[in-house]
């Protein structure tokens, strides 16, 4: 009972927060979000067996209770061998890149069925939790030979 009284306080102060200091219109992203997430994802990430990528638009949800809430986005990434992988980020207040989770995916998933050349530049994620239902955009700043 006592873990719940926490959280909820926690709840609280965050919404506290985000009233006292006057946030009831979300800031835009950050105007080179694109540019951003692919600086991000090339640093951190082995990105070198990507065939094809693909990006959501950035959407205003609730994104962690440190955070509240805040712009967050999906990459789809395919890989040679038709794997998928979906990264989840979002931009802290300070406009930089965070890392939400990341999510394989088997060829047949959401992405596509099984043996398929799904295109991952154009498809609808449909089981993230920040992307649901989101239709990706190709996103060739991070696929290799076109950097």
């Amino acid at each position: 009972m006592r873990k719940f009284g926490v959280l909820a306080c926690l709840l609280a102060s965050t919404l506290v927060t985000n009233v006292a200091n006057g946030q009831t219109e979300p800031a835009a992203p950050p105007a080179n979000w694109r540019a951003l997430v692919a600086r991000h994802m090339l640093q951190k990430y082995d990105l070198s067996n990507i065939r094809e990528a693909g990006i959501t638009t950035p959407a205003y949800v609730f994104t962690t209770i440190w955070q509240g809430h805040g712009w967050a986005l999906c990459v789809a990434t395919m890989y040679d061998d038709n794997r998928y992988r979906v990264y989840e980020l979002s931009f802290a207040k300070d406009g930089k890149v965070s890392d939400m989770g990341e999510v394989s995916v088997r060829p047949g998933g959401r992405l596509g069925p099984p043996g398929a050349k799904a295109s991952v530049g154009r498809t609808k994620i449909g089981n993230f939790r920040y992307c649901r239902y989101a239709t990706t955009s190709p996103f060739p700043e991070i696929v290799r030979g076109k950097r």
